[in-house]
């Protein structure tokens, strides 16, 4: 399959990580998450795809909307 630009550039725009990265990259499906504890606050980071190893991880916003930086 291609390499759609277009379209890569569609899922970026809408911050959709998971299908660019199984769909579009053609990278596999993975699931686990990570509890990492900054400055007092916990974050919780997902895994959305792998591929030889490397993992893909989106981190959600703490409860007060805030990310670690």
């Amino acid at each position: 399959m291609p390499f759609n630009l277009e379209r890569t550039r569609r899922l970026l725009r809408s911050f959709d990580f998971k299908t660019l990265f199984i769909e579009e990259l053609g990278w596999d499906h993975y699931t686990s998450t990570l509890d990492i504890p900054v400055d007092g606050q916990n974050f919780i980071l997902g895994a959305i795809a792998e591929k030889s190893g490397m993992v893909v991880f989106l981190c959600e916003p703490s409860s007060d909307k805030s990310i670690p930086v």
